[in-house]
């Protein structure tokens, strides 16, 4: 199919509308077919698909549910594109909203060389995001009900000196304790649920060590303090294909956070806080560092949040500072490799 054709796929959980959208040689963009595909269906998808010829690029928005989609099309020799959600919807603020329009919206969009398109990864990158996206629930999991055990001790005016409640000496010291019917069963129950959800993060560990390799840039991320070798796998796979996804190393430190915004106003220029993360992967990311800095001796030790240190002036632009230039150093590395 030649290029003046192309499908706006808008995705839905149980069914997708498309619109087969062509330009006419005057330059005139019309819809030539509309198509309702049932995900439950996938015999009558893989029919009604075939149909397009090889190459026919396919517009679709990076809306939850998407790669088994893009997966499809990839069999199917179709061109799948993910676009970004948000720039779309300021493309279209000002037109009406159908599930069909949705659908001869992208098409038109895509054809007109304005649709914002967004990164597709690749399905080994999102294998791996599934398990390190999986080990990093696990994380918030356990810190949850971490938290809800310290609780049990604070409704009962507990206190002690353990820098790890749930260490060796942290779980002696909870299995003493005298407390209420109520609160020990429960306490218990917790307890249990963590070495539970342990279990499953040591399997996951395991599978990292023995599968993962530290390639370039695992090696570059540990360079930066406060990451260790999971932490680096982790960004690793949110960073997914560093040539392909990012441009430069400006690209990079914007998806991560780390490039401040603007907030002038006539005579008044400041730089306000970090943009928002690329990912609501990377929120995450905090927590998982405050965890594995227990755990894993890879990570450094955090100092004892007991004893306070007062921060220097500026001490927390310098550390961003230095993780933003050993992201821009990653990128030099690669541009130079």
């Amino acid at each position: 199919m030649s290029s003046q054709t192309a499908v706006g796929w808008d995705i839905h959980r149980k069914f997708s509308q498309l619109s087969v959208v062509q330009r006419s040689e005057q330059g005139e963009i019309q819809v030539v077919k509309r198509i309702r595909l049932e995900h439950a269906d996938r015999p009558g998808m893989r029919a009604a698909l075939s149909q397009l010829p090889p190459g026919t690029p396919v517009a679709m928005e990076g809306a939850f549910g998407w790669p088994w989609i893009a997966d499809l099309l990839d069999e199917l020799g179709l061109d799948p594109h993910l676009g970004h959600p948000p720039a779309i919807k300021v493309l279209a603020k000002n037109e009406a909203k159908a599930d069909r329009v949705d659908a001869d919206r992208l098409g038109r969009f895509w054809l007109r060389g304005i649709f914002p398109k967004s990164y597709l990864s690749t399905p080994e990158v999102r294998n791996l995001r599934e398990r390190l996206r999986y080990r990093m629930a696990l994380v918030c999991l356990r810190s949850g009900m971490k938290n809800r055990v310290q609780a049990i001790l604070h409704r009962q005016g507990i206190l002690h000196d353990f820098s790890d409640l749930f260490g060796k000496g942290g779980r002696a010291f909870l299995k003493t304790l005298a407390l209420p019917a109520a609160g020990r069963a429960v306490l218990d129950g917790w307890l249990a649920q963590i070495d539970l959800v342990g279990e499953h993060l040591a399997e996951v560990e395991a599978w990292m060590e023995e599968h993962l390799e530290a390639d370039e840039i695992v090696r570059l991320l540990k360079t930066i303090p406060g990451i260790g070798l999971i932490l680096a796998h982790v960004i690793r796979a949110e960073i997914g294909q560093l040539v392909e996804r990012f441009p430069s190393r400006k690209h990079l430190t914007s998806y991560a956070g780390l490039a401040p915004v603007a907030d002038d106003s006539a005579d008044r220029h400041r730089l306000q806080s970090h943009a928002p993360l690329g990912t609501d992967r990377g929120c995450g990311l905090h927590s998982e560092k405050q965890e594995l800095s227990h755990e894993s001796p890879s990570i450094a030790q955090p100092p004892d949040p007991r004893r306070p240190r007062p921060q220097e002036p500026g001490q927390g632009r310098r550390r961003s500072r230095a993780v933003r230039a050993g992201l821009c150093h990653l990128e030099e590395r690669r541009t130079v490799s």
